[in-house]
């Protein structure tokens, strides 16, 4: 059972780092294998929007991306955690998430599957849309949903740190245990979302198919690839 928690803070022990770390120490006691990523290490480039990936899989920037990518894809459970700059994640996680792309959201190949927790930490307030955003992308894929384990947020953490907060801790300790508790029973959350699920069965899923395999040879050849590898869409 493996693990990664992912913080975009450009503070290495700051409030969200401590937050994540505590989650992580709770997925360890569980007997998970754990991997902290401090994504300011890495060299993520912007998406230019050129398709690529839809086109003929992979990107042709030349960066970091294929290593993070690598590193998600070996994860059973995974820990997204930014802080709340203006009701929004930060700039490096935005990057990270729109690197990930329509080529993500069409296939789920990346969160498709797994569990998910999100948090972020603010010195007011917007961490909660913070954490929601994040979970947004596994939780709405189109052909295959990941599993929101948790969403954790901590406020005022200007006056009182995450550090010096014993009860946001100990709540995020016991989000990293459930985690792994999630991934070892794999709980299916039925009724998780379920209205946009239904949404996604009725309208979506049918719609997407239908253009993807329209342009199975051309604009969006990769993800017709991606999807019948996967016994996702049925091959024609």
């Amino acid at each position: 059972m493996k693990i990664i928690g992912v913080t975009s803070s450009p503070k290495r022990n700051g409030n969200t780092a401590t937050l994540l770390r505590q989650v992580l120490k709770g997925a360890q006691q569980m007997g998970a294998e754990t991997e902290e990523i401090f994504l300011p290490d890495f060299d993520i480039e912007f998406c230019t929007g050129c398709d690529f990936c839809m086109k003929k899989g992979g990107c042709p920037l030349d960066d970091d991306f294929e290593i993070l990518q690598e590193k998600f894809a070996s994860a059973d459970g995974i820990v997204l955690g930014s802080p709340n700059y203006a009701s929004a994640p930060n700039a490096m996680m935005k990057r990270l998430i729109e690197r990930f792309g329509m080529f993500e959201y069409m296939t789920s190949d990346i969160f498709g599957g797994k569990y998910v927790v999100t948090l972020s930490t603010t010195g007011g307030q917007g961490a909660k849309k913070v954490a929601d955003y994040l979970a947004g992308l596994p939780r709405d894929g189109v052909f295959q949903r990941g599993y929101i384990s948790g969403m954790l947020t901590a406020s005022n953490t200007v006056n009182v740190p995450v550090a010096e907060n014993q009860e946001v801790q100990d709540e995020a300790f016991q989000t990293g245990q459930k985690l792994a508790k999630d991934i070892k029973t794999n709980n299916r959350y039925s009724f998780q979302n379920i209205i946009r699920r239904i949404v996604n069965k009725l309208i979506l899923k049918p719609k997407f198919t239908e253009i993807v395999k329209s342009k199975k040879d051309g604009d969006l050849a990769a993800v017709y690839e991606n999807l019948v590898e996967r016994g996702l869409i049925t091959a024609n």
